[in-house]
């Protein structure tokens, strides 16, 4: 007998007034998607006005819900040059993560992931890594909260900062640069800084920068292990370090107040963005490139936002008299910036401004994360139990006991995620 074969559907020869028919009844998620599948749906979708659509619609929503309350009524007007911009969908981005972030209802998803305090934390697209005082790596999926994968420092060391990419995780503890396989988990070179403690790291392979006990920072090369450059910046340990690969520009900030702007090839210092200001400490750097924006946070409870190519200052905040550990936002969004301090206090600040849009707590008794912890299983993965924790909006009468202090923070598109010195990690998202 003769077979029958049944042709397949096909949708790629539709003409494009039927494709964007089909394209304009889906979500902004689907219709991002679909630009991903061929070259000629990417192009299809681009040159027509759905996410100018989508855009449009975000920026009247912000406008409604920003005009209800007096934090955000000053800056309702929020990019002028929305409508000036040829790439609506990465506005559309941008406009709804604002939304998100300041009006957004919050879930907050915790567990206990390493046995001691987690120094720091990287998150990218899914999945982040934490660093702890327990000599230990884990890498998390954000959706699911399950154990990705673990790396484990040799002397057990505490881990003080870490980088990853696709193929490779690194981190600092001591005097020590280690450098794992992310897919294998070998343990791929050791590096040995100096001898002096290392406190933080920037990672631009082949290159691997390292702020130092004495106030350098030293450039090695991760595959021959080779110091190929030392800078000395401060009179103190270099807390954090920013490098912008384009330009070649080099920002540290470090334990003696100061925030350097110097080349990253030769050294040369360019101008000192904050002057030394004792005991204030800068704790943390983040920089938009596109913008050409450097943030900073200090131990004082301030904000400071500068304009790198024009070397000024372009606004200052004190949010509170509490220590600012940490602040963050994805380059792709200059428009909110996130900061998490000691009092356990999340605060989102508007970019342009500096102006205060939100905070929130988690009101959290210590009683009640008593058994959340990473059940270990074969194949060196694992799931984490995880509560679903108290949040309020204002910290007033909020006990500090019950407010976890704040070590690290990293945010993404729809989750922030912050490390605590009791082993817990905390991922909160955000939902309209």
């Amino acid at each position: 007998m003769q077979s029958k074969r049944h042709k397949s559907a096909d949708i790629l020869p539709l003409p494009s007034d039927g494709l964007l028919n089909i394209f304009s009844l889906l979500s902004p998620t689907s219709l991002a998607r679909c630009c991903l599948v061929c070259s000629s749906w990417n192009k299809t979708i681009t040159n027509s006005p759905l996410w100018m659509n989508h855009c449009l619609k975000a920026r009247k929503d912000w406008l409604q819900h920003s005009s209800k309350t007096s934090a955000t009524r000053k800056i309702n007007s929020l990019d002028d040059e929305t409508h000036e911009q040829a790439d609506w969908k990465t506005q559309y981005v941008k406009v709804q993560r604002k939304i998100l972030l300041v009006f957004g209802s919050v879930l907050v998803k915790e567990w206990r992931g390493h046995s001691k305090r987690v120094e720091c934390c990287r998150f990218k697209m899914e999945s982040f890594v934490t660093g702890s005082s327990d000599g230990v790596v884990h890498a998390w999926s954000s959706m699911t909260s399950k154990c990705l994968a673990t790396y484990i420092v040799p002397n057990k060391g505490r881990v003080v900062d870490l980088e990853f990419d696709e193929n490779k995780m690194l981190a600092i503890s001591g005097t020590e640069i280690y450098v794992w396989n992310r897919a294998k988990g070998s343990l791929l070179r050791h590096i040995q800084g100096h001898n002096q403690s290392l406190h933080s790291m920037c990672y631009a392979d082949p290159e691997v920068l390292v702020g130092c006990c004495d106030g350098t920072i030293r450039v090695f090369d991760i595959y021959s292990g080779q110091c190929a450059r030392i800078f000395r910046q401060h009179a103190d340990r270099v807390t954090c370090i920013v490098l912008d690969v384009s330009s070649s520009l080099l920002m540290s900030g470090s334990a003696d107040g100061t925030v350097e702007l110097c080349d990253s090839l030769t050294g040369r210092k360019i101008c000192c963005l904050l002057p030394s200001s004792p005991p204030q400490e800068v704790h943390s750097l983040h920089l938009f490139s596109c913008q050409s924006m450097l943030v900073g946070c200090t131990s004082k409870g301030s904000v400071y936002a500068w304009d790198v190519r024009k070397q000024k200052l372009l606004w200052t905040v004190r949010i509170g008299a509490n220590c600012i550990a940490s602040l963050h936002s994805p380059s792709y969004d200059a428009t909110t910036l996130v900061t998490g301090g000691i009092n356990g206090v999340i605060t989102i600040l508007d970019m342009g401004s500096g102006a205060v849009l939100r905070k929130f707590v988690v009101a959290h008794d210590e009683t009640q994360t008593k058994g959340n912890s990473l059940n270990k299983s074969k194949g060196n993965s694992g799931v984490a139990e995880h509560a679903q924790a108290k949040i309020t909006y204002s910290s007033k009468g909020i006990p500090s006991n019950i407010r976890p202090p704040i070590l690290c923070l990293k945010a993404g598109m729809t989750r922030i995620v912050t490390t605590h010195p009791d082993g817990m990690i905390r991922v909160w998202h955000f939902k309209l």
